[in-house]
């Protein structure tokens, strides 16, 4: 082979190996700097890093040459494919093969002749090279330095603004439920605007605090409510069970129940239930007194009626109760069941010369 086809083929090898490393390195160099910049973006926006600590994240694109380096020799065309490729470009008249073949002073002449047709070699790409590189490039500048909200500003005031609708909401069902003292409920209700008025001035703590005692003071009217409406509830069930038996103790036990509905505040909405039931004594009612006229007597079968029909009126309020959150269904349950076992323990005590019970024998 002639000294002129060794320079070319050796200019040859070492543009498309150049050539080759750089397009391996675009290839990984973008899928590294992509990963990097994830990883960056997660520590600015997990652990409030830096600016500088970030860009360590950036630290393993040192790797990237040495590992497209690796395995490039192997992919560039032998000897014998350059000089084909050589051949091939200058005009295909075999010439330069046979020079670097046979070696032959022969070819040389004409082996030079054709080297001379030969034009520049190509040139390296760059867009091709830069082209999965820039948007790799693009999201990491983006994940260094687009702006990021501080760790510590704390829950949105969306955020607060629902959790205060929330209240209101809560407030508005408890007052349909169970007539309110006027004072406590205009409190709440005050209390209530003035966390809306002071939600962009106030700290995000102090405001997660105020929701949560109104909250928790909510819940509270909630259970109590709830707690009457099941002990009226379990009265009026057992009036209804037992309305054949002695009508006279029924209807007392009735009288009692319709006053501990009043005392409750749970009558406004069951009185209509009550003109419904049984019209007659709606009618001898005082007012929305809840009161059992004197002289009237109710049959057995109108304290069934009524009393299962004020019972189903109950049920409706702890279950509305319950969907606004106010009360824990689970929860009241729970302390009926404990308070049946207290009342079941009383009356399966026996007192002795010990017994510090009161009236004990």
């Amino acid at each position: 082979m002639s000294d002129a086809l060794a320079q070319v083929s050796q200019r040859l090898r070492r543009k498309l190996t150049l050539a080759i490393w750089l397009g391996r390195a675009a290839r990984q160099g973008s899928l590294v700097l992509a990963i990097c910049a994830c990883a960056a973006l997660l520590g600015r926006v997990s652990f409030d890093l830096e600016l500088w600590q970030a860009a360590l994240c950036f630290l393993p694109l040192v790797a990237v040459p040495f590992s497209a380096w690796r395995g490039t020799p192997s992919l560039v065309p032998s000897e014998e494919g350059l000089n084909a490729w050589i051949d091939l470009h200058s005009g295909a008249h075999g010439y330069l093969l046979a020079d670097f073949e046979l070696d032959d002073p022969r070819w040389r002449e004409r082996a030079a002749q054709q080297l001379e047709a030969l034009p520049e070699l190509p040139a390296l790409r760059l867009s091709q090279l830069a082209r999965p590189v820039l948007p790799a490039l693009a999201f990491a500048a983006l994940a260094l330095f687009i702006p990021l909200a501080s760790a510590d500003s704390g829950p949105s005031t969306g955020l607060f603004e629902r959790a205060i609708a929330g209240l209101s909401e809560q407030l508005e069902t408890l007052n349909e439920i169970v007539d309110l003292d006027e004072i406590a409920a205009d409190e709440l209700a005050e209390r209530i605007e003035q966390l809306g008025e002071d939600l962009d001035a106030a700290e995000p703590e102090a405001m997660l605090e105020a929701i949560d005692a109104l909250r928790e003071k909510l819940a509270a009217h909630g259970q109590d409510a709830a707690s009457l409406a099941q002990e009226l509830g379990d009265r009026f069930g057992a009036i209804g069970a037992s309305a054949m038996e002695d009508t006279e103790a029924l209807q007392a036990l009735l009288q009692d129940a319709l006053a501990r509905m009043l005392e409750s505040g749970l009558q406004d909405e069951l009185m209509q239930q009550l003109r419904e039931l049984s019209p007659e004594l709606a009618r001898s009612m005082a007012g929305n007194e809840m009161r059992l006229p004197e002289g009237f007597e109710l049959s057995a079968e109108q304290m069934r009626t009524l009393s299962e029909g004020l019972r189903a009126g109950l049920q409706e309020k702890l279950s509305t109760l319950n969907l606004a959150g106010l009360v824990n269904m689970e929860q009241l349950a729970l302390a009926r069941d404990f308070a049946s076992l207290s009342e079941l323990a009383a009356e399966l005590h026996e007192c002795d010369e010990d017994c510090k019970k009161p009236g004990g024998t």
